[in-house]
Protein backbone atom coordinates (compact mmCIF):
# COMPACT_ATOMS: atom_id res chain seq x y z
CA UNK A 1 0.00 0.00 0.00
CA UNK A 2 2.84 2.38 0.85
CA UNK A 3 4.56 1.72 -2.48
CA UNK A 4 1.26 2.10 -4.36
CA UNK A 5 0.70 5.43 -2.62
CA UNK A 6 4.23 6.55 -3.51
CA UNK A 7 3.66 5.64 -7.18
CA UNK A 8 0.38 7.58 -7.27
CA UNK A 9 1.91 10.58 -5.49
CA UNK A 10 4.95 10.75 -7.77
CA UNK A 11 2.79 10.25 -10.88
CA UNK A 12 0.59 13.18 -9.84
CA UNK A 13 3.68 15.29 -9.34
CA UNK A 14 4.91 14.48 -12.85
CA UNK A 15 1.47 15.15 -14.34
CA UNK A 16 1.37 18.57 -12.70
CA UNK A 17 4.90 19.30 -13.91
CA UNK A 18 4.01 18.18 -17.44
CA UNK A 19 0.84 20.27 -17.46
CA UNK A 20 2.74 23.35 -16.29
CA UNK A 21 5.46 22.87 -18.93
CA UNK A 22 2.97 22.29 -21.75
CA UNK A 23 0.89 25.29 -20.73
CA UNK A 24 3.93 27.57 -20.50
CA UNK A 25 5.22 26.47 -23.91
CA UNK A 26 1.76 26.70 -25.49
CA UNK A 27 1.27 30.27 -24.22
CA UNK A 28 4.61 31.20 -25.70
CA UNK A 29 3.85 29.72 -29.13
CA UNK A 30 0.26 30.94 -29.38
CA UNK A 31 1.37 34.57 -29.78
CA UNK A 32 2.86 34.20 -33.30
CA UNK A 33 -0.18 32.10 -34.28
CA UNK A 34 -2.50 34.91 -33.19
CA UNK A 35 -0.40 37.38 -35.20
CA UNK A 36 -0.94 35.33 -38.34
CA UNK A 37 2.39 33.55 -38.59
CA UNK A 38 2.73 29.84 -39.24
CA UNK A 39 5.02 28.02 -36.83
CA UNK A 40 6.24 25.48 -39.37
CA UNK A 41 6.89 27.83 -42.31
CA UNK A 42 7.85 31.09 -40.64
CA UNK A 43 10.03 30.01 -37.71
CA UNK A 44 13.00 27.78 -36.92
CA UNK A 45 15.00 26.80 -33.85
CA UNK A 46 12.20 24.84 -32.16
CA UNK A 47 14.58 21.95 -31.42
CA UNK A 48 16.74 24.25 -29.27
CA UNK A 49 13.64 25.62 -27.57
CA UNK A 50 12.33 22.16 -26.70
CA UNK A 51 15.75 21.00 -25.51
CA UNK A 52 15.93 23.98 -23.17
CA UNK A 53 12.50 23.28 -21.71
CA UNK A 54 13.21 19.60 -21.23
CA UNK A 55 16.60 20.27 -19.62
CA UNK A 56 14.88 22.39 -16.98
CA UNK A 57 12.58 19.51 -16.03
CA UNK A 58 14.63 16.48 -15.00
CA UNK A 59 11.64 14.13 -14.89
CA UNK A 60 10.45 14.96 -18.42
CA UNK A 61 12.02 12.72 -21.08
CA UNK A 62 9.82 13.41 -24.16
CA UNK A 63 8.74 16.78 -25.51
CA UNK A 64 7.13 17.18 -28.96
CA UNK A 65 5.68 19.87 -31.19
CA UNK A 66 2.99 18.21 -33.33
CA UNK A 67 0.96 19.35 -36.32
CA UNK A 68 -2.16 17.34 -37.03
CA UNK A 69 -0.79 14.43 -34.96
CA UNK A 70 2.52 14.42 -36.86
CA UNK A 71 5.81 15.23 -35.16
CA UNK A 72 7.49 18.40 -36.37
CA UNK A 73 10.14 18.78 -33.69
CA UNK A 74 11.07 16.61 -30.71
CA UNK A 75 13.38 16.59 -27.73
CA UNK A 76 13.86 13.10 -26.35
CA UNK A 77 16.27 11.57 -23.83
CA UNK A 78 18.86 9.33 -25.46
CA UNK A 79 17.49 6.17 -23.85
CA UNK A 80 14.03 6.72 -25.36
CA UNK A 81 14.87 7.53 -28.98
CA UNK A 82 12.46 4.87 -30.31
CA UNK A 83 9.38 6.20 -28.52
CA UNK A 84 6.27 7.05 -30.55
CA UNK A 85 4.29 10.25 -30.17
CA UNK A 86 0.52 10.49 -30.48
CA UNK A 87 -2.18 12.63 -28.89
CA UNK A 88 -5.13 10.60 -30.14
CA UNK A 89 -6.12 7.32 -31.78
CA UNK A 90 -4.75 3.81 -31.11
CA UNK A 91 -1.22 5.13 -30.81
CA UNK A 92 -2.24 7.39 -27.94
CA UNK A 93 -3.88 4.47 -26.10
CA UNK A 94 -0.70 2.43 -26.41
CA UNK A 95 1.36 5.42 -25.27
CA UNK A 96 -0.73 5.89 -22.15
CA UNK A 97 0.09 2.33 -21.10
CA UNK A 98 3.80 3.16 -21.25
CA UNK A 99 3.91 6.89 -20.54
CA UNK A 100 2.34 9.61 -18.46
CA UNK A 101 0.93 11.70 -21.32
CA UNK A 102 -0.05 15.36 -21.39
CA UNK A 103 -1.21 16.78 -24.75
CA UNK A 104 -2.22 20.43 -25.03
CA UNK A 105 -3.43 22.16 -28.24
CA UNK A 106 -2.01 25.58 -29.12
CA UNK A 107 -5.17 27.71 -29.22
CA UNK A 108 -7.29 26.77 -32.27
CA UNK A 109 -4.30 25.98 -34.48
CA UNK A 110 -3.42 22.51 -35.83
CA UNK A 111 -0.41 22.44 -33.50
CA UNK A 112 -0.15 20.58 -30.19
CA UNK A 113 2.41 20.31 -27.40
CA UNK A 114 2.94 16.72 -26.23
CA UNK A 115 4.77 15.88 -23.01
CA UNK A 116 5.53 12.26 -22.11
CA UNK A 117 7.26 10.60 -19.18
CA UNK A 118 7.69 6.81 -19.11
CA UNK A 119 6.17 4.89 -16.22
CA UNK A 120 9.53 3.12 -15.97
CA UNK A 121 11.06 6.37 -14.69
CA UNK A 122 8.39 6.57 -11.99
CA UNK A 123 9.06 3.00 -10.91
CA UNK A 124 12.80 3.69 -10.97
CA UNK A 125 12.36 6.64 -8.60
CA UNK A 126 10.22 4.53 -6.27
CA UNK A 127 12.80 1.74 -6.34
CA UNK A 128 15.57 4.18 -5.41
CA UNK A 129 13.48 5.47 -2.51
CA UNK A 130 12.56 1.95 -1.38
CA UNK A 131 16.16 0.79 -1.74
CA UNK A 132 17.40 3.62 0.46
CA UNK A 133 14.77 2.76 3.06
CA UNK A 134 15.74 -0.92 2.87
CA UNK A 135 19.45 -0.14 3.33
CA UNK A 136 18.68 2.12 6.30
CA UNK A 137 16.39 -0.54 7.78
CA UNK A 138 19.01 -3.29 7.48
CA UNK A 139 21.76 -1.07 8.92
CA UNK A 140 19.54 -0.08 11.84
CA UNK A 141 18.50 -3.70 12.39
CA UNK A 142 22.13 -4.85 12.60
CA UNK A 143 22.97 -2.23 15.21
CA UNK A 144 19.71 -2.78 17.11
CA UNK A 145 20.40 -6.51 17.28
CA UNK A 146 23.61 -5.83 19.18
CA UNK A 147 21.77 -3.71 21.74
CA UNK A 148 18.96 -6.24 22.04
CA UNK A 149 21.45 -8.97 22.87
CA UNK A 150 23.10 -6.66 25.41
CA UNK A 151 19.77 -5.85 27.06
CA UNK A 152 18.88 -9.53 27.27
CA UNK A 153 22.29 -10.21 28.80
CA UNK A 154 21.76 -7.49 31.40
CA UNK A 155 18.33 -8.94 32.18
CA UNK A 156 19.79 -12.40 32.67
CA UNK A 157 22.53 -10.93 34.83
CA UNK A 158 20.01 -9.15 37.03
CA UNK A 159 17.98 -12.31 37.54
CA UNK A 160 20.95 -14.23 38.99
CA UNK A 161 21.43 -14.00 42.78
CA UNK A 162 25.15 -14.75 42.62
CA UNK A 163 27.77 -12.94 40.64
CA UNK A 164 31.18 -14.07 39.60
CA UNK A 165 34.31 -12.65 41.08
CA UNK A 166 35.64 -9.72 39.12
CA UNK A 167 38.08 -10.87 36.51
CA UNK A 168 41.17 -9.12 35.23
CA UNK A 169 39.05 -7.34 32.67
CA UNK A 170 36.85 -5.67 35.29
CA UNK A 171 33.61 -7.47 34.55
CA UNK A 172 31.64 -9.33 37.21
CA UNK A 173 29.82 -11.53 34.70
CA UNK A 174 30.61 -14.69 32.84
CA UNK A 175 32.55 -14.37 29.56
CA UNK A 176 29.61 -14.93 27.22
CA UNK A 177 27.59 -12.17 28.90
CA UNK A 178 30.63 -9.90 28.93
CA UNK A 179 30.96 -10.46 25.19
CA UNK A 180 27.37 -9.36 24.58
CA UNK A 181 27.89 -6.28 26.75
CA UNK A 182 31.02 -5.12 24.93
CA UNK A 183 29.72 -5.66 21.38
CA UNK A 184 27.57 -2.47 21.30
CA UNK A 185 30.49 -0.40 22.61
CA UNK A 186 32.76 -1.47 19.78
CA UNK A 187 29.97 -1.30 17.18
CA UNK A 188 28.92 2.25 18.03
CA UNK A 189 32.51 3.35 18.49
CA UNK A 190 33.31 2.27 14.93
CA UNK A 191 29.98 3.63 13.63
CA UNK A 192 30.82 7.03 15.12
CA UNK A 193 33.72 7.27 12.69
CA UNK A 194 32.17 5.32 9.80
CA UNK A 195 29.11 7.56 9.57
CA UNK A 196 31.13 10.12 7.58
CA UNK A 197 32.95 7.68 5.28
CA UNK A 198 30.58 8.08 2.34
CA UNK A 199 30.93 11.85 1.97
CA UNK A 200 34.12 12.80 3.81
CA UNK A 201 36.48 12.69 0.75
CA UNK A 202 34.23 14.98 -1.31
CA UNK A 203 33.66 17.25 1.70
CA UNK A 204 37.40 17.60 2.27
CA UNK A 205 38.01 18.23 -1.44
CA UNK A 206 35.79 21.31 -1.27
CA UNK A 207 37.59 22.62 1.83
CA UNK A 208 41.16 21.87 0.71
CA UNK A 209 40.67 23.12 -2.87
CA UNK A 210 42.75 26.26 -2.24
CA UNK A 211 44.91 24.90 0.58
CA UNK A 212 48.58 23.97 0.47
CA UNK A 213 47.61 20.69 2.08
CA UNK A 214 46.08 17.83 0.15
CA UNK A 215 43.14 15.63 1.10
CA UNK A 216 45.40 12.59 1.11
CA UNK A 217 47.47 14.21 3.87
CA UNK A 218 44.36 14.34 6.07
CA UNK A 219 43.78 10.62 5.72
CA UNK A 220 47.52 10.04 6.13
CA UNK A 221 47.53 11.87 9.47
CA UNK A 222 44.53 9.84 10.62
CA UNK A 223 46.22 6.50 9.93
CA UNK A 224 49.62 7.62 11.25
CA UNK A 225 48.01 8.66 14.54
CA UNK A 226 46.00 5.44 14.59
CA UNK A 227 49.16 3.34 14.15
CA UNK A 228 51.28 5.46 16.53
CA UNK A 229 48.88 5.03 19.45
CA UNK A 230 48.63 1.23 19.17
CA UNK A 231 51.81 0.40 21.15
CA UNK A 232 51.19 2.96 23.96
CA UNK A 233 47.57 1.78 24.12
CA UNK A 234 48.78 -1.82 24.38
CA UNK A 235 50.97 -0.85 27.35
CA UNK A 236 48.02 0.95 28.88
CA UNK A 237 45.84 -2.12 28.42
CA UNK A 238 48.32 -4.16 30.45
CA UNK A 239 47.30 -2.06 33.44
CA UNK A 240 43.86 -3.72 33.08
CA UNK A 241 41.96 -0.42 32.91
CA UNK A 242 40.11 -1.42 29.77
CA UNK A 243 36.82 0.17 30.74
CA UNK A 244 38.53 3.54 31.24
CA UNK A 245 40.30 3.13 27.93
CA UNK A 246 37.01 2.54 26.12
CA UNK A 247 35.43 5.56 27.75
CA UNK A 248 38.34 7.88 26.93
CA UNK A 249 38.60 6.62 23.33
CA UNK A 250 34.90 7.21 22.69
CA UNK A 251 35.03 10.72 24.17
CA UNK A 252 38.07 11.61 22.02
CA UNK A 253 36.40 10.27 18.85
CA UNK A 254 33.12 12.06 19.61
CA UNK A 255 34.78 15.41 20.34
CA UNK A 256 36.96 15.14 17.23
CA UNK A 257 33.86 14.54 15.11
CA UNK A 258 31.97 17.36 16.83
CA UNK A 259 34.82 19.72 15.99
CA UNK A 260 34.49 18.82 12.32
CA UNK A 261 30.99 20.34 12.38
CA UNK A 262 32.23 23.76 13.50
CA UNK A 263 35.40 24.40 11.54
CA UNK A 264 36.51 24.53 7.94
CA UNK A 265 40.08 25.51 8.67
CA UNK A 266 42.38 22.95 6.98
CA UNK A 267 44.92 22.87 9.83
CA UNK A 268 42.21 22.43 12.46
CA UNK A 269 40.64 19.62 10.43
CA UNK A 270 44.00 17.84 10.22
CA UNK A 271 44.38 18.07 14.02
CA UNK A 272 40.85 16.77 14.53
CA UNK A 273 41.39 13.86 12.16
CA UNK A 274 44.59 13.02 14.05
CA UNK A 275 42.61 12.97 17.31
CA UNK A 276 40.00 10.76 15.65
CA UNK A 277 42.74 8.31 14.67
CA UNK A 278 44.05 8.28 18.26
CA UNK A 279 40.54 7.66 19.61
CA UNK A 280 39.88 4.82 17.21
CA UNK A 281 43.29 3.26 17.93
CA UNK A 282 42.70 3.27 21.69
CA UNK A 283 39.21 1.82 21.17
CA UNK A 284 40.56 -0.96 18.96
CA UNK A 285 43.26 -2.00 21.45
CA UNK A 286 40.96 -1.83 24.48
CA UNK A 287 38.25 -3.93 22.85
CA UNK A 288 40.81 -6.36 21.43
CA UNK A 289 42.36 -6.82 24.89
CA UNK A 290 38.91 -7.29 26.38
CA UNK A 291 38.04 -9.98 23.82
CA UNK A 292 41.38 -11.75 24.29
CA UNK A 293 40.72 -11.94 28.02
CA UNK A 294 37.23 -13.29 27.37
CA UNK A 295 38.68 -15.89 25.01
CA UNK A 296 41.25 -16.85 27.63
CA UNK A 297 38.52 -17.58 30.15
CA UNK A 298 36.18 -19.18 27.63
CA UNK A 299 38.07 -20.79 24.70
CA UNK A 300 34.88 -21.37 22.70
CA UNK A 301 34.57 -17.60 22.21
CA UNK A 302 36.63 -16.38 19.24
CA UNK A 303 37.84 -12.89 20.07
CA UNK A 304 39.38 -12.01 16.65
CA UNK A 305 36.27 -13.29 14.90
CA UNK A 306 34.03 -11.05 17.01
CA UNK A 307 36.35 -8.13 16.34
CA UNK A 308 36.17 -8.58 12.56
CA UNK A 309 32.39 -9.11 12.54
CA UNK A 310 31.77 -6.05 14.71
CA UNK A 311 34.08 -3.88 12.61
CA UNK A 312 32.49 -4.92 9.30
CA UNK A 313 28.91 -4.54 10.54
CA UNK A 314 29.57 -1.11 12.00
CA UNK A 315 31.55 0.17 9.01
CA UNK A 316 28.93 -0.89 6.47
CA UNK A 317 26.02 0.30 8.63
CA UNK A 318 27.64 3.62 9.47
CA UNK A 319 28.60 4.37 5.86
CA UNK A 320 25.09 3.50 4.64
CA UNK A 321 23.38 5.61 7.30
CA UNK A 322 25.69 8.56 6.69
CA UNK A 323 25.24 8.38 2.90
CA UNK A 324 21.47 8.48 3.29
CA UNK A 325 21.35 11.21 5.93
CA UNK A 326 23.87 13.63 4.41
CA UNK A 327 21.70 14.79 1.45
CA UNK A 328 18.81 15.43 3.84
CA UNK A 329 20.64 16.91 6.85
CA UNK A 330 23.96 18.15 5.48
CA UNK A 331 27.53 17.34 6.53
CA UNK A 332 27.44 19.41 9.71
CA UNK A 333 24.35 17.67 11.07
CA UNK A 334 25.81 14.23 10.33
CA UNK A 335 29.03 15.14 12.15
CA UNK A 336 26.98 16.26 15.16
CA UNK A 337 24.88 13.10 15.02
CA UNK A 338 28.02 10.97 14.97
CA UNK A 339 29.42 12.79 17.99
CA UNK A 340 26.14 12.31 19.88
CA UNK A 341 26.27 8.58 19.14
CA UNK A 342 29.86 8.46 20.41
CA UNK A 343 29.04 10.33 23.63
CA UNK A 344 25.98 8.14 24.21
CA UNK A 345 28.17 5.08 23.79
CA UNK A 346 30.70 6.53 26.25
CA UNK A 347 27.87 6.96 28.74
CA UNK A 348 26.91 3.32 28.13
CA UNK A 349 30.41 2.19 29.14
CA UNK A 350 30.00 3.86 32.52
Amino acid sequence: LIIEYQVALYAEQIKAQSQSLAKNLSERLVIPEQLGFDLQNDFSGFDTLLDTYRAESQDISHLYLLRNEKVLVSSISDEYQHAQAACGGPGALNNRNQFIVNCLPIDNSPYQILVQTPWAKVYGKIWNSSRNFLVLFIASALISNLFLNALLSIQRLGSRPEKRQKSRFQCAVEPHLALELVKPIFALGILTEAINLAFLPAYLESIFANSEWSVSSVFGIYFVCFAAILIPAGRWAEANKLKSMMWISLVISALALLGMAFTQDPLSIMVLRGLAGIGQGILFISVQSYLIEIERQSPDVSGPRQLVIGFNISTVSGAAIGALLMPMLGEKAVFILGSIIGLACAFYTV
